[in-house]
C-alpha cells in the first residue's frame, strides 16, 4: 500500500482507504472461516480420541472377562469335570456287558469318555480304583 503523492487529493486518498478497508475486511474473512474449519477439526479430533478411548475401554473389560470366564472354567473343571469322569472310568468293566453289540457300544462310550478325560488334561485318581487292567489315558 502506497500513499498519494498528494495530500490534497481527497478522492485519491479516499479511494486508497476504501482499498485498504476492503484488504483488511478480506483478511478478517479468511480468518474466521479458518478459525471455524480449524474448530471444526478439533471438535472432530475430540470426538476420534473419545471412541478410541471407548474402545479401548471395551477391550479392557472384555478382556478382564475372558480371564474370569477362563477361571470359572478351570475350576468347573478341576471341581466337578474331571471327578466325574475319575468316577465313571472307575467304574469301567467290560465283564459286565455280554459280548457282541452292547459290548461294543460300550466299549465305544468309554473311549469317549476316557478322550474327555484326556483333553480335559485331567489328573484326579479314578474313583473307585478300575477293577480291570486298563491304561489310563495319556
Amino acid at each position: 500500500m502506497t500513499a498519494p503523492q498528494d495530500p490534497t487529493d481527497l478522492p485519491a486518498v479516499a479511494a486508497q482507504l476504501i482499498k485498504t478497508i476492503d484488504e483488511l475486511t478480506k483478511s478478517i474473512q479468511e480468518l474466521l472461516h479458518r478459525t471455524a474449519r480449524s474448530e471444526k477439526q478439533t471438535k472432530w479430533q475430540w470426538v476420534v480420541i473419545g471412541a478410541i478411548s471407548i474402545l479401548f475401554a471395551v477391550q479392557g473389560f472384555t478382556t478382564y472377562q475372558q480371564v474370569q470366564t477362563s477361571a470359572r472354567l478351570d475350576d468347573t473343571r478341576s471341581g466337578v469335570l474331571c471327578p466325574l469322569f475319575s468316577v465313571f472310568l472307575g467304574s469301567y468293566n467290560p465283564t459286565t456287558r455280554a459280548a457282541g453289540a452292547d459290548r461294543e457300544t460300550y466299549e465305544a462310550t468309554f473311549a469317549v469318555i476316557r478322550g474327555g478325560y484326556r483333553d480335559l488334561a485331567c489328573t484326579t485318581p479314578f474313583v473307585p480304583p478300575p477293577t480291570t487292567r486298563v491304561t489310563p489315558p495319556k
